[in-house]
Order: C-alpha cells, then sequence, then structure tokens
C-alpha cells in the first residue's frame, strides 16, 4: 500500500557566510577550536587536511544528524534524529564561498539512511520504514508538487531498526538494511534458506536482553525502485548500520555485537563482513551466537574490537590517492574514529587490513559519503543528543589522485561462486549437477554457496547423493543441508514441518560416522562436529543406546589438539550425557586455556580490548566449561560438584566483562542448581548459599514484539536446542 506523506511547500533557508569551512584542524597540536567548540587528539593520515563546514546550532530542534548522501550535482542532503531533513551546498575545497542549508520540511519521519538514485531521494524512516521522496516536474525544487511516498512500513523504531538504503551493483535495484530489532518485513522471496533455526546443540543461556528475539536477525534484503517486490538477500547481523558494494559489485558491512556480553566467550568483536548471498552470519541472542568456524555460519573479515558502528563509505569518487580510493571507510561513533580497510582478493572473498585514518575527541561520527562533484569525503557528526556539525576531509598531497580502475584480481573465483549463488532461492534442474562438486573445493566461500544453493532444492532428488557420498568433505557439507531442510525447528517450523524421521537420522549419523575424523583437516573436523550436531538438532533427539554409543565415541576425542575444537566437543560431550563428562570438563577448566589452533587474531582496534589475550583466553575458556557443565546430569561426584561450584564464587568474580557479564554467570550458576537432587541440594547447600544471585542490569525480555517470528520459549524449554536432557 502507497502512503502519501504531507509536503510542506517551499524551503527554510539559511545561509552562512564561510570562506570554505568555519575552522581547520591544527594538526601540528591536534586540535580544531570554533568559539566554545573544541575537539582534541586529532590524527589524521599524513597528506590530509580536515576542516569543520557548518554547525547546527545547539538550540535548534533539528540538530542530531545522523545521515547523509550527496546527489550528482555535489549537493548534500542529511538528516536529523528529530525527523528534519536538509539540502546542504558547499563551498569547494579550498575556494571561498558560501554554505547553503535548505530545511526540507518532507515530515518524513527520522532517516537513519539517505541515498539518491532514480532521481528520487530514498529515505529509510525510523519508525516507518522505505520513504521516496521524488522530484515529479525536474525542477530542482521539492515542494508541493513533488511527491513523499511510503513504499513500504517497516515499524520500528529505535538505534537497531531500520538502517540505510543503498544501489545494487546493477544499478537498478535497492538493498534495504535492517538491523536486529527489525521483524523481517513481508518478502516475495529469499536468497537465505528458509529453513533458518537457532540451531544450538544445548539450550541457549538468556542474558535478560530481548530474550524473546530469534531469526532471522540483523537482514538484507533487495528491493525495485518503487518498493514492491522484496527478496532477502542476508541474515543473522545485528546492528549493522550501514552497507557498501564495491566496484566489482561486493557488498560488504561492519557490525557490532552487544557490548554488555564482553568478557564472556560468546561475545563477537565489531567486525567486518563481506555480505555474499544467501549468507547468515549467526547472531542470535544471549549465549546462542554462533562462532565464525560453524560451517553454516560466514564469519567475519576482520575483528576491530569495542566499537559503535556507524556509517561507511568506499572511497571512490574522492581525489585522494589510489590506496584510499579503494578503501572502505567505516565510522566509530563511540571512539571518534575513522577506519580504513584495505581489501585484497582472497579466493572468492578478500582479506582485509585495516588502520585508522582519523581519530579525535569528541567526535562522534555518524555518517560518511563522497561528493562526486569536489572529489572531497563529508561526514556528519551527531545522534544521542550530541553537538551535530558537518566535516569535510579534503587530500593535499602531492601522490597522482587519477581515479582507479576495479580490482580485477581472482575475479574468475568470484564468478564461480557468482555461478553457484545464481541458484539461490529457487529449483533448477541443473543446480545438483553444477554445484555437487563444489561442496568440497577448498573455498569456503564457494563450498557456502554450494551447500545454499543445494538446500534451495528438493531434497527428494540428491538425498541418496548426499547420503552416498564418499569424498569427506563434500559429505559433511551435503548431510549437513540434508539435515537442515529434513528437520523441524520448534521455534519456527513445528506445525508445517514433518515429524523426525528416526530412519533418516540414523542414515544421516551413519554417513558421518564413515568420516574418519583423526584423518581430516583442522577446518573439517570443526564442519565434521557442527553437522553432527545440525543433525541431533533438527532430527532430535537420538534414543539412549544411540546416544551412549556417541558418548564412547566423543569421549575418545576430547581433550583434542586444539581450543576450538574442545569447544564443540565439550558441548557434544554434555549433549550425549557423557558419564565422563564432569571429570573432564571440570579437569579442563581447572588447567585453561588450551592451545588454540592459531594465536588469535589481534584486534584491529587493540586500544578496546581491556583484557589481556592470555587472560581473556583462560577466562573465556572457563566460562565456556562451565556453561555447558550446567546441563549435565551424570557422572558428577560430590568432590566434582564442590570444584565446580566453587569456581563460581572464588574464581568467576575475578573476570570483567560487559553489563550482563556477572548476572551471565549467576544464570549460568542457577541453571547448574537446577539439576541437583535433593540429596546434593543437602550435601552442597554451604557452597550453594554463598552463589551470585540476581541478573543485574539490563534485566527484561526486551524483542521485537508480536511479528518478531516465534513465541516466547514454555517454562524449562529453551529456544534453539535439541530436547532438553532431563534432570
Amino acid at each position: 500500500m502507497r502512503i502519501c506523506l504531507p509536503l510542506i511547500a517551499g524551503f527554510l533557508t539559511t545561509t552562512t557566510a564561510l570562506f570554505g569551512a568555519l575552522a581547520e584542524a591544527n594538526l601540528d597540536d591536534g586540535t580544531l577550536t570554533y568559539g566554545e567548540f573544541n575537539v582534541r587528539n586529532i590524527k589524521l593520515a599524513p597528506g590530509y587536511k580536515l576542516e569543520l563546514i557548518y554547525m547546527v546550532p545547539s538550540e535548534n530542534v533539528a540538530g542530531g544528524w545522523v545521515s547523509i548522501c550527496a546527489d550528482p550535482k555535489g549537493r548534500l542532503f542529511t538528516s536529523s534524529r528529530e525527523g528534519r531533513t536538509y539540502r546542504v551546498s558547499v563551498p569547494p575545497p579550498g575556494q571561498p564561498g558560501e554554505a547553503r542549508v535548505e530545511l526540507l520540511d518532507l515530515d518524513a519521519g527520522r532517516a537513519n539512511g539517505l541515498l539518491w538514485a532514480f532521481n528520487s531521494l530514498y529515505m529509510m524512516s525510523e519508525g516507518r520504514g522505505m520513504v521516496r521522496v521524488q522530484d515529479v516536474n525536474l525542477d530542482d525544487k521539492f515542494d508541493s508538487n513533488d511527491t513523499a511516498t511510503l513504499l513500504r512500513q517497516i515499524p520500528f523504531a529505535g538505534d537497531h531498526g531500520v538502517h540505510s538504503v543503498e544501489l545494487t551493483p546493477d544499478g537498478k535495484s535497492l538493498f534495504i538494511n535492517n538491523g536486529n530489532s527489525t521483524a523481517l518485513t513481508q518478502i516475495d522471496s529469499s536468497r537465505v534458506p528458509k529453513d533458518w533455526g537457532e540451531d544450538t546443540l544445548l539450550p541457549r543461556l538468556n542474558t535478560g536482553f530481548m530474550d524473546n528475539s530469534y531469526a532471522p536477525q540483523g537482514w538484507i534484503a533487495i528491493t525495485d525502485p518503487e518498493g514492491k517486490k522484496w527478496e532477502l538477500f542476508g541474515s543473522g547481523l545485528r546492528n549493522q548500520y550501514d552497507i557498501k558494494v564495491n566496484n566489482v559489485g561486493e557488498l560488504f558491512t561492519w557490525d557490532a555485537d552487544m557490548e554488555w556480553d564482553m568478557g564472556d566467550p560468546w561475545y563477537r568483536p565489531a567486525r567486518l563482513n563481506h555480505v555474499i548471498s544467501g549468507a547468515d552470519f549467526g547472531f542470535r541472542n544471549g549465549s546462542g551466537k554462533w562462532p565464525d568456524h560453524y560451517l553454516d555460519s560466514f564469519g567475519s573479515l576482520v575483528d576491530i574490537g569495542k566499537g559503535s558502528p556507524t556509517g561507511n563509505t568506499f572511497g571512490y569518487g574522492a581525489k585522494f590517492p589510489k590506496r584510499y580510493q579503494d578503501a572502505l571507510f567505516f565510522l566509530d561513533h563511540q571512539h571518534g574514529r575513522i577506519y580504513a580497510a584495505h581489501l585484497t582478493p582472497s579466493g572468492s572473498t578478500y582479506t582485509a587490513e585495516v588502520e585508522v585514518f582519523l581519530s579525535a575527541q569528541p567526535f562522534n561520527a555518524a555518517d560518511i559519503t563522497v561528493n562526486p562533484v569536489d572529489g572531497a569525503m563529508y561526514m556528519v557528526l551527531g545522534g544521542r543528543s550530541s553537538q551535530s556539525s558537518l566535516w569535510r576531509i579534503s587530500y593535499t598531497g602531492k601522490e597522482s589522485t587519477l581515479p582507479t580502475t576495479p580490482d580485477l584480481r581472482l575475479q574468475s573465483q568470484r564468478d564461480r561462486r557468482h555461478k553457484l549463488e545464481a541458484f539461490h532461492g529457487h529449483r533448477d534442474p541443473a543446480a545438483i549437477a553444477t554445484v555437487w562438486p563444489y561442496l568440497g573445493d577448498q573455498d569456503r566461500a564457494i563450498r557456502y554457496a554450494a551447500r545454499i544453493a543445494l538446500e534451495w532444492q528438493d531434497p527428494s532428488t540428491w538425498r541418496e547423493k548426499a547420503l552416498t557420498e564418499t569424498d569427506a568433505r563434500r559429505s559433511i557439507a551435503a548431510i549437513a543441508a540434508l539435515a537442515r531442510v529434513s528437520g523441524r525447528d520448534e521455534i519456527h517450523r513445528t506445525k508445517e514441518a514433518p515429524a523426525p524421521d528416526a530412519q533418516l537420522r540414523a542414515r544421516l549419523l551413519a554417513a558421518l560416522d564413515r568420516v574418519h575424523y583423526k584423518s581430516i583437516p583442522y577446518a573439517d573436523k570443526l564442519d565434521l562436529l557442527r553437522a553432527y550436531s545440525l543433525v541431533f538438532i533438527r532430527l532430535q533427539r537420538p534414543d539412549e543406546p544411540t546416544l551412549k554409543r556417541y558418548a564412547d565415541k566423543f569421549d575418545l576425542l576430547f581433550p583434542a589438539e586444539t581450543r576450538e575444537e574442545n569447544f564443540e566437543l565439550a558441548e557434544m560431550l554434555v549433549y550425549v550425557q557423557s558419564p565422563n563428562a564432569a571429570t573432564k570438563l571440570v579437569k579442563a577448566m581447572r588447567e585453561a586455556p588450551s592451545k588454540p589452533h592459531k594465536p588469535r587474531t589481534p584486534l584491529a582496534n587493540p586500544q578496546t580490548q581491556a583484557t589481556p589475550l592470555d587472560a581473556l583466553a583462560k577466562q573465556e575458556e572457563q566460562i565456556h566449561y562451565a556453561l555447558q557443565l550446567r546441563k549435565l546430569t551424570t557422572g558428577w561426584t560430590s568432590t566434582l560438584r564442590e570444584e565446580y561450584f566453587d569456581w563460581f564464587i572464588t574464581t568467576a568474580p575475578t573476570f570483567r566483562g560487559g553489563n550482563t557479564f556477572a548476572s551471565s554467570n549467576a544464570g549460568i550458576a542457577n541453571e547448574a542448581r537446577a539439576t541437583l537432587n535433593e540429596g546434593e541440594r543437602t550435601t552442597l547447600q554451604p557452597i550453594l548459599d554463598k552463589l551470585p544471585q540476581g541478573r543485574g542490569r539490563g534485566s527484561g525480555p526486551g524483542g521485537r514484539g508480536p511479528r518478531q517470528g516465534g513465541p516466547a520459549p514454555a517454562p524449562g524449554q529453551q529456544p534453539g536446542s535439541g530436547q532438553t536432557p532431563k534432570p
């Protein structure tokens, strides 16, 4: 339904006399002063100039600029948190002139994202959705003859709601980007298989914030310029404020995890992501987040650290040296930083080298764009009741600023992935034969694209092929795909999905059993363990003889050579209720940390890591084992129980983390205590009386409302797990 929004005729125009800028940063002493406004500790890449162009009057209720874009004539559009939209004309760098700020009273809502395309201004309006403002009569004005139309209602309001809009690589459609508080809109098609689930082997630990939120969260869709048909492109992100496409057609974003979870093993640092077709990046609430190594989670390009992601842009069109024209610039609102990521093709995706391009305080950078006319980069600062302003970065050095050409290195690899992605979202008789060989490809992104394509095909046409595949890597991927499309999910698909097929589950497990764990590479070991988990999750809990058989199997593998394997095996041992799990996992807690597969990659922003990496590894590993052991009901001795619960009293309080860190540890202890029988509780009462209590800051269900996509878990039932073992 198209809803026309009122457009007030005419402009409220203010003209501020400028001589190019209000103030220029003094990079020798790292300051910029304009009246009482002062920015300190400015550090900028050599050869660049930073200028303050416009200060939004502090008494103006239309302050709080949070988004910016440019039109082909070089005019800038900005939008404020209070719902006002402006068009700003600025003098070219190094030239005197006037900045002309026009207030366009569109009544279109607070726009977190702006884009000029198809002779229209697109606005992602907080609380409303996708709005299009057209200059219908082409008079270069927005007046009563023009229209502002709500193309798609996406009602959620807030920082994690509707975010940004970006042209697709072919220039014919639009990417629509939304945070994890936004319910999935009505879609006409999807590249992400609709078999999404929470998919945690053991029940997730709810942390008291948005506990009733389930997949798909943090989603990106494609729609036409009129916003009529919608296709889901990717999901599993959290609060990706902005997205950008590079000049060879690949989509990128930068995303942040829940900072209240810092210090816990399920916390994921703010990170850059390459968003490929059909990808799920594994964001789930509480402890349910998927690690990057899950075969069904695509993972990150590079981890940045603690941060508050806002706008991003490529340097294309900027009169910058080649290195920075090709860079992806992205903003950290919290730390006052602009990062530059230099991407290098790697297989069918990329690696990234990240530098701090600009840092300053206070510098609450909200959004960024390149002016296609003057070749400078413009930023708006503002949001969250802070002073808003418009800034410019221009290059003053001597390197060539001639336009660069697209980086076509390894394009054949990306083309191969795109060939597989062409099967996403529909059935095709040619798909199975085409994608099957690539299930075992050396390139993880190609394997991922092949598996997604396979999941879109009728499983009856490839089930036997999957069950009889002899190549280990292809077998693992095919069995994981078959488990995902064959099983039910207690949150998302309970009515329409068939009852779990015990015979199929047995055949899936038998196929995985043919893969010899110790003879396959490290990454395949993790994929194999994930495939086992998906079979158990999607086709439900096997009978006791089967569980005993797998208890014996996984007992022989734990402890493994690497920390990552041990994390997965620990969860598996608790799921199958191994009688040896208590002894082994309490010992692993005591001796942590174990050896990772490779040293943890240093964060691109190491200053945001409060705990040294070695200490953090020990902390996270101990908490991980404590988290799994909370659901173990067999194999305990009184000595092991005492050591386990004493850890919450003597060791856990010495660790540090985010706002829900202490309450999460208390939640683990409370769930573990619930598994005790009466005799155990009596014996352990002196220790139990000392356990931490309460949920702490951030308690409450949160969530995305009735359209979010799933009921709250019933008492005693946690979302996204296989059947919970009974005490």
